[in-house]
């Protein structure tokens, strides 16, 4: 019984680290959006990601399509250069370098990546498909990418209200980890002297 309630708090824990490691990455894709978006966050503008790459009228009043997400950093070229490929040229892929290494969501391992946004005409069809693809090919983490700086800046006080929480979460279940763990250590208070509660079971 012991063992089983062990593993689902073990279960349980794993679960919370997906979720706050998914909200990480989230909130890199967030932050580079209010970039490109043209939302400084308090900040002089300056040139690259903090000013608007495409204006309305940029493709003639036809909507345009976007993908992103979070790469590692060591893939960033061969997964550009197979984007080209696939839309054989009618993609633009913009990448923004996350500062810290981050861990992943899928592998648990700690990387160094970068978040990217590719850019295509028409928000659904074969060359949505095709960049897909190309995605599920790389293995890279997808994330919803805010239509306005105003959906940016709502979704990004949701994640760090989620990142708080999620933290909160952890750290309250490392705390009750040490604290069972204490116990089974420790000798039955009616044999102070004797086998540790475990040892007896």
């Amino acid at each position: 019984r012991l063992y089983q309630t062990f593993l689902k708090s073990k279960e349980n824990n794993e679960t919370l680290m997906n979720e706050r490691n998914q909200a990480v990455e989230e909130s890199e894709v967030i932050a580079a959006a209010l970039k490109i978006l043209g939302e400084s966050s308090g900040a002089e503008t300056s040139q690259g990601l903090s000013q608007p790459i495409l204006d309305e009228d940029a493709l003639g009043g036809r909507r345009l399509g976007y993908v992103a997400g979070v790469v590692p950093r060591m893939d960033e070229m061969r997964f550009s250069r197979a984007l080209w490929r696939a839309s054989r040229g009618n993609t633009f892929t913009q990448f923004s370098t996350i500062k810290e290494k981050v861990v992943d969501p899928k592998t648990g391992q700690v990387l160094e990546k970068s978040v990217f946004v590719i850019y295509f005409q028409g928000a659904v069809g074969s060359m949505k498909d095709k960049v897909l693809k190309v995605c599920t090919a790389f293995g890279v983490n997808l994330y919803a990418w805010p239509s306005s700086s105003e959906q940016a800046r709502a979704r990004d006080s949701f994640l760090k209200k989620q990142l708080e929480e999620k933290n909160r979460a952890l750290e309250a279940f490392q705390r009750h980890m040490c604290t069972e763990a204490e116990e089974l250590v420790a000798p039955a208070p009616w044999n102070l002297s004797g086998n540790s509660k475990i040892e007896d079971w």
